[in-house]
């Protein structure tokens, strides 16, 4: 698109002049634990034991069980590929003039969660910041795009949507958040380092 220095000034004399578009995106990788990691691996181990016990065992007299090996190995070797795909888990947050986007991202797809526009916004502050109404507050959901991890750039958001209030966890950055300041100032709270 080619830049028209008449149109600009009969915009801005109008009073119509174009916005800048804002685009931000975040991304933030879920953490393992320990105990996520020792499950892959035993299953890891139970898959390849069952591969070797069907490869060894001969198919003469024993068919049974190798047919109950190969067996074990197809369930393993699934297991293992639903859990390896679960563990590199990935979330993405974009914020495009005004309006929020949380996507989930494996390996090799992308689904998009949850988006909402900055109208519908009520709050977003630092979790330690976030004060609960007077009475216990009822959110139809609460959802978590964290790392999963102790975090010390977890926030909360709460977001009106036609079920009621829901309530958000997720890490942004600083460019992240000044996108969203920028367009709501009084929603949007900073952490005070």
């Amino acid at each position: 698109m080619c830049y028209d220095k008449e149109n600009d000034m009969e915009r801005k004399k109008r009073g119509t002049e174009r916005k800048m578009d804002v685009y931000v995106e975040n991304i933030v990788g879920r953490e393992t634990t320990q105990a996520q990691r020792t499950m892959l691996t035993i299953w890891k181990i139970i898959c390849g034991a069952s591969l070797f016990m069907f490869c060894v065992m001969p198919m003469g007299g024993q068919l049974i069980l190798s047919l109950l090996n190969l067996i074990m190995f197809i369930v393993s070797l699934c297991i293992v590929g639903y859990f390896s795909r679960k563990l590199s888990l990935m979330y993405e947050y974009t914020y495009a003039n005004g309006e929020i986007c949380f996507s989930r991202m494996t390996t090799n797809r992308r689904k998009k969660l949850f988006t909402c526009h900055m109208e519908k916004v009520e709050q977003v502050c630092f979790y330690k910041e976030f004060r609960e109404p007077g009475q216990k507050a009822a959110y139809a959901k609460t959802r978590d795009y964290g790392t999963g991890a102790a975090s010390d750039n977890l926030y909360v958001m709460i977001v009106r949507t036609d079920k009621g209030k829901e309530k958000i966890y997720f890490e942004p950055d600083a460019a992240f958040l000044d996108a969203m300041w920028r367009n709501s100032p009084r929603t949007v709270s900073k952490k005070r380092y």
